[in-house]
């Protein structure tokens, strides 16, 4: 029993490591004024494959140019990414600007739904990110934390000795 509390001792600080770790990486950077988005499509494969959590900064839109790779809302609650092929004026309102991306079947983006310019990701934590967010990966983690805590409470502790007694033999 002794190596079973020591292994789930183990486990739960390698595990509460990997969790302020994840915290940082996805809610600490708003300190610094970036946000996260996960980028699950190989879409902007090689510099960011599928799987990659991209970190983005607020941009001026009229300081996009072709090449930069933007998060935005392409839907009521749908954010994507995509790489600026073109920058394009409106033709009714030449002050207004849209993005042109690459690929195929991409519309316009307007520049009101620009959430930021990506400033690097981090491959397969955008994976992690989805799924430590979504309602079955948020009920894991809580189970497996209070699987851990139990452990660690409900386990006998080994090695118990007597305190304060001296045998003498």
């Amino acid at each position: 029993m002794r190596g079973l509390r020591t292994a789930c001792g183990v486990i739960a600080v390698i595990g509460a490591v990997l969790a302020v770790a994840l915290v940082i990486a996805l809610a600490g950077v708003k300190v610094v004024g970036l946000e996260t988005y996960p980028e699950l499509s190989s879409r902007l494969e090689p510099e960011y494959p599928a799987g990659s959590l991209l970190y983005a900064k607020e941009a001026d839109a009229a300081q996009l140019e072709p090449g930069d790779v933007i998060a935005f809302m392409d839907g009521p609650d749908q954010v994507s990414s995509g790489r600026i092929a073109q920058v394009v004026a409106d033709s009714a309102e030449p002050s207004v600007l849209r993005f042109q991306l690459e690929g195929d079947g991409q519309s316009l983006v307007h520049y009101r739904n620009v959430l930021g310019k990506v400033q690097f990701g981090i491959p397969v934590l955008g994976f992690v990110a989805a799924f430590v967010c979504a309602p079955v990966g948020i009920f894991l983690c809580i189970l497996l934390a209070v699987a851990l805590i139990l452990s660690q409470i409900l386990l006998p502790r080994g090695g118990a000795r007597k305190r304060g007694k001296f045998e003498r033999a």
